[in-house]
């Protein structure tokens, strides 16, 4: 189960990486955010890469764009965001002890 969310996290690496719509730092930067904290809203995101609320919503929403993110609270104000890979491996520890 971690090889897997290991790899997962590679390869949205190497999305991110590749993409042109966001700051690949911030990007990446949020990635890594993301196994501490895999349930996040833009104002943590904005106080974790020390951004503006602008820049933390557009980096956000570039993740969401390249299916790295879901939003899981619809709605225009507190939006929630989930990383899925490890989520899963949450989920996998509390069913199995």
């Amino acid at each position: 189960m971690t090889n897997k969310i290991v790899a997962e996290g590679d390869e949205h690496r190497g999305v991110l990486n590749k993409s042109v719509g966001v700051n690949a730092t911030s990007g990446l930067l949020l990635l890594d955010f993301l196994y501490e904290k895999p349930i996040i809203n833009i104002r943590m995101v904005e106080r974790h890469l020390k951004s503006s609320f602008v820049t933390a919503n557009k980096v956000v929403e570039q993740l969401v764009n390249l299916e790295i993110l879901t939003e899981t609270a619809g709605g225009r104000r507190n939006r929630r965001y989930a990383y899925s890979p490890n989520l899963a491996l949450f989920e996998f520890s509390a069913r199995n002890g």
